[in-house]
Formats: structure tokens, sequence, C-alpha cells
């Protein structure tokens, strides 16, 4: 299925859901709201909070969040450029996250062979 395809699906979608349920109290109205008010200009500009979303975005591995986080950032301006360095972060905290676990999972090889093996 092609990208646009997902999108036009999953933004469908979001409308039927919307529709069943009574838009003034609804928890998806509050959270519009709430992104509203997070994505405002501040002390970061939209365009970099939509690029730090989309690296988020990618380092949960969320194809939804990714689509609608590339096109946000196009909106607000971003480059190919500076999309691809905000992937390349995301890409590299994912690594080091990964780094970082392989040292535990090392520590946990000493401590168990330090104990033996518990299975005998």
């Amino acid at each position: 299925m092609s990208s646009e395809k997902k999108r036009a699906d999953r933004e469908d979608g979001f409308k039927q859901l919307v529709d069943l349920l009574d838009p003034n109290t609804h928890c998806l109205v509050q959270l519009h709201r709430l992104r509203d008010a997070v994505f405002a200009e501040g002390a970061l500009s939209g365009k970099h909070k939509h690029l730090i979303a989309l690296a988020m975005a990618v380092g949960a591995r969320c194809d939804a969040l990714i689509d609608y986080y590339v096109d946000q950032a196009l909106c607000a301006g971003s480059t190919r450029e500076e999309i691809l360095e905000a992937v390349n972060l995301a890409v590299f905290m994912g690594a080091e996250f990964s780094a970082l676990s392989g040292v535990e999972a090392m520590a946990a090889v000493r401590q168990s062979e330090a104990k033996g093996c518990m299975n005998s």
C-alpha cells in the first residue's frame, strides 16, 4: 500500500472516530489542543519542534507519526537536509541505546558466570 493511501486511510479513520464521539469531551480533541499549544512558536521554533517530534517518531518506529511529522516538518519550512539530520539523530540514538544495553547484557553475563549455572 502506498504511503499516500495509508495516510488517507488514517485520516479517514480518525475523522470517523471523531464523528462517533462527543467532540466537546473526547480526549482526542484535548490532545489536539495540547498539540497546538506545544507546537506553538516559543524558545524553539515550530519547525524545530516538528523535527524533534519526527526524530522521536523514527525512534519509536511509528509509521503513522513518521508520515505525519514529515508532512508537518515540510509545511513548517524544514528542508530535506534538515529532515535527514533529524532522522540521523534518531538512528544514532537507537544505536547508542543498543550499545549501552549491550554493555548491561555483558555485565549480566559476568554476574551469571560468577554465580554459576542455576539450571544444574
